[in-house]
């Protein structure tokens, strides 16, 4: 599983956030096999995807966060759903 945190190079505090949140989430969550990335939003990925607000969460290929940090509910929640779609 992939969470991607698209934000600005550098990031700004919102961004930094953004990553910070979703880091705790997954290691709280115990999880050995999800690969957590930052990705530039000015990136072509964030250009392909559609990106246009930062900070945007991306779980596998679900935006769960787009112009804001969420909280680690959020987050968890989302990975949990996904994990059990299969």
């Amino acid at each position: 599983m992939k969470v991607r945190v698209f934000g600005t190079v550098p990031p700004c505090m919102k961004c930094q956030a953004a990553e910070k949140v979703v880091r705790e989430a997954v290691k709280e969550l115990g999880y050995t096999d999800i690969e957590v990335t930052k990705v530039d939003a000015l990136s072509e990925e964030a250009g392909k995807l559609g990106i246009m607000m930062t900070p945007t969460v991306m779980v596998d290929k679900k935006i769960i966060k787009v112009g804001g940090v969420p909280t680690k509910e959020e987050v968890k929640r989302a990975i949990e759903e996904i994990r059990k779609a299969g």
